[in-house]
């Protein structure tokens, strides 16, 4: 893809003359957000009980699997879809052969078969040689959400979104220790991969979305599966809007001793997929509760940790 496109795409969804805009392109906040998370350093959790527990168990099993879901993420009423312009950014810092001071996702090796698989061998708590399998998933054909829904297009973006669901929920099925979405909450039905459905008047359809909460309960059944054979997820990182309010409950019921990151607010989709990079980052370098909490606010703080390394919510700090 040609990144000067997806980039300006992202812009134009995003309204770059909004005044939350913080930075002139994409670009430009994702590397801002990256410098942020790179002074925080990293932690040793020998020192910290809670968090060495955290992390001896997210890494028991010999191989610490991620998946990280970036949902469709339209504008709608504007036409853009801009996960993709993340996407390109995310996996060339994630594919640096040389991680720079400081961070933690980088170092990652692409698999030549499977272009959503991404693996590194990192040191465990113990000091050992530890395998990490990280797993992308995005739902979109392209940035254009006319051209993906254009009756030339709908039948194969249709069936790409559908198959980034599947493999979305197979990758929390097969055991994955850390779940990350990050995108659009759809009011409580998401994760989604798919276009919206929308209103006659081309906004998103939310009383559709109140009826159908199909991404939501997809999602919950593949961790209830995982619950039931007795390697529950570890991590549930939910970046989208007011995720404790839609998802907290539930999660709980399934995962009762599951970290949780989410948000009280209707943050920006970019600042979701900052919040998700911090959290990936933050598992990778074994970081414990105050430099997580830190690498979460790297670019804005409306992230909120529940129970991740001790019982209790951390919320974010002021916003900007």
């Amino acid at each position: 893809m040609n990144t000067r496109l997806a980039t300006t795409a992202f812009l134009l969804a995003l309204g770059i003359f909004s005044p939350t805009v913080k930075a002139a392109t994409l670009a430009e906040e994702f590397q801002q957000a990256l410098n942020g998370i790179s002074r925080v350093g990293n932690d040793s959790p020998a020192a910290n009980p809670a968090c060495l527990k955290r992390y001896q168990e997210l890494q028991k099993d010999g191989v610490l699997n991620i998946v990280f879901g970036l949902g469709y993420s339209d504008g709608t009423p504007n036409k853009y879809v801009y996960e993709l312009a993340f996407a390109e950014l995310f996996i060339r810092t994630l594919t640096q052969p040389r991680c720079p001071v400081g961070l933690n996702a980088c170092g990652f090796t692409r698999s030549a078969t499977d272009s959503g698989l991404f693996t590194k061998t990192i040191t465990n708590t113990a000091g050992r040689p530890l395998k990490v399998e990280l797993r992308l998933v995005s739902g979109s054909l392209s940035v254009d959400n006319d051209w993906n829904t254009s009756p030339a297009n709908l039948a194969r973006q249709t069936a790409h979104c559908k198959a980034a669901g599947d493999t979305f929920n197979k990758a929390i099925t097969d055991g994955a220790e850390v779940v990350v979405y990050a995108g659009h909450a759809r009011d409580g039905a998401g994760p989604d991969f798919c276009p919206p459905v929308k209103t006659a008047d081309g906004h998103t359809d939310y009383d559709w979305y109140h009826r159908n909460k199909v991404g939501k309960w997809r999602m919950l059944n593949a961790m209830q599966s995982t619950a039931n054979a007795g390697k529950p997820t570890q991590v549930v990182g939910m970046m989208a809007c007011y995720t404790r309010k839609h998802f907290e409950k539930n999660l709980r019921a399934v995962l009762p001793k599951a970290a949780l990151v989410g948000t009280d607010v209707g943050p920006m989709l970019s600042e979701t997929y900052y919040y998700a990079t911090g959290l990936i980052d933050s598992v990778l370098g074994m970081r414990c509760q105050e430099k997580m909490r830190d690498a979460l606010d790297a670019y804005s703080s409306h992230a909120v940790m529940v129970n991740v390394f001790n019982p209790g919510v951390v919320p974010g700090t002021q916003p900007r």
